[in-house]
């Protein structure tokens, strides 16, 4: 049986209704080629390189009809302008070529709130520690093995470095098999409309970390996922290698968000929560200005 062509296995929200296989996932590793060696896989900082990041997410939203045309150049919800955001990106030759982000639970929730509160607000719980994976895109068919080193190198900063437990994320229902079949996400609820990918079908799943390298070994062995999953991958290593920000690089973030999400739109408490992710930074940045004669 033939198989559509792959523009984007994982995207955050509602992804592009090709199919997805097993069987498609293996040629596109095979088809993976030298070049991707050098594929740069790291933490995005700078407001360059976070909007490289966004507008990816744009352009691919835009075109499955997830956004309508006049709504910006980048996709950026208010919980990515937290400070403990992480943006993941792949880079070749310096270009972004695929993105993912990381959204820590937080006094905004989710994004995936809009749609899935009840279920998330049953699993929210003292020991429970959850995170969503949102705004993932690929450039194009080819880069699809290396966004899932984008997802091995969230899920390692996730499990090692955020102390994250559950892993949620939304995604079309015609992607529900590939994330349960290879992914091992776990269904989280029904399939609902999410009104802010202009209305397109979604449905919740959820991955517990603590239990997910054991499922891989036990779903995939020493096959193809297998390998790519746990094969010689040192995930705390991993996680120790991915650079937290600096003073400089979180301003430039709050700098970022402050362009991207509508300020003026967000609700007092969500612009206080947003600026309050920051600490102090903010503020020693104000009480270190010259001050006017």
């Amino acid at each position: 049986m033939a198989h559509k062509p792959l523009d984007s296995v994982l995207e955050s929200e509602a992804v592009p209704a090709e199919t997805i296989s097993i069987p498609s996932l293996r040629r596109e590793r095979r088809a993976l080629r030298p070049w991707a060696r050098a594929v740069d896989i790291g933490l995005a900082y700078s407001e360059h390189r976070l909007h490289e990041a966004y507008a990816l997410v744009h352009r691919q939203y835009l075109r499955h009809g997830y956004e309508q045309a006049g709504a910006g150049d980048v996709r950026f919800v208010p919980q990515c302008g937290l400070a403990s955001t992480r943006t993941f990106t792949a880079t070749i030759d310096n270009r972004v070529v695929a993105t993912a982000s990381l959204v820590l639970d937080s006094a905004l929730g989710l994004p995936m709130d809009s749609a899935y509160a009840g279920e998330l607000d049953a699993l929210r719980a003292p020991h429970i520690r959850l995170a969503e994976v949102s705004c993932l895109a690929t450039r194009r068919r080819g880069d699809v093995p290396v966004l899932m080193r984008v997802f091995r190198a969230l899920y390692a900063y996730a499990r090692y470095r955020a102390d994250v437990t559950d892993l949620c994320i939304t995604v079309n229902p015609s992607q529900r098999a590939f994330y349960q079949r290879v992914l091992l996400f776990d269904a989280l609820g029904p399939v609902r409309e999410y009104k802010s990918c202009n209305g397109a079908p979604g449905v919740g799943l959820r991955l517990d970390l603590t239990t997910a390298e054991q499922r891989y070994c036990n779903a995939h062995g020493f096959g193809m996922i297998g390998r790519f999953f746990l094969g010689r991958v040192d995930y705390p290593l991993l996680a120790a290698q991915l650079q937290e920000p600096d003073e400089v690089s979180l301003r430039q973030r709050y700098q970022f968000a402050r362009a991207c999400v509508e300020w003026q739109h967000l609700s007092n408490d969500m612009r206080a929560q947003i600026i309050a992710s920051y600490g102090g930074l903010l503020r020693r940045r104000q009480e270190r200005a010259p001050q006017p004669i």
